[in-house]
């Protein structure tokens, strides 16, 4: 009877560190649904003049675009002109990594559009970017 119940004690125990250890913060990327209007003719492109860090993404995550990193219009939202990497993958990370597009504004980066959720995730502040 002993046996039982100290092999019980340790196994509710190890269980409940084993939860524990396991646990973790969930932090969920919110974005806004949106409809992707696709470039039909010939589509722009522009070239990344230089090394661009951006900081402050949602989640806390940094990611550098590449200098001399190609960007072509995909196409377009309510939120601005939607420019996928033709040399570089771009995702955003939270809990999950999503494929991320630059949405532009001019020469601001507004945000990103999320193709698989088809999502929009705003920056707080526009990020100015310089093209060759």
């Amino acid at each position: 009877m002993k046996t039982i119940k100290f092999v019980m004690v340790w196994f509710v125990i190890i269980s409940s560190a084993l939860f524990v250890a396991c646990a973790f913060d969930l932090a969920h990327l919110k974005y806004a649904p949106t409809t992707l209007t696709e470039c039909n003719e010939e589509c722009p492109t522009f070239t990344l003049k230089e090394e661009l860090v951006l900081n402050n993404l949602p989640c806390g995550y940094n990611r550098k675009l590449k200098e001399n990193s190609e960007w072509k219009k995909v196409g377009a939202t309510e939120f601005g002109d939607v420019y996928k990497s033709l040399n570089q993958c771009l995702t955003l990370e939270c809990s999950n990594v999503f494929e991320a597009y630059l949405v532009l504004n001019g020469n601001d980066i507004t945000g990103f559009y999320l193709p698989v959720e088809d999502g929009y995730v705003a920056l707080k502040n526009p990020i100015k970017i310089t093209k060759k």
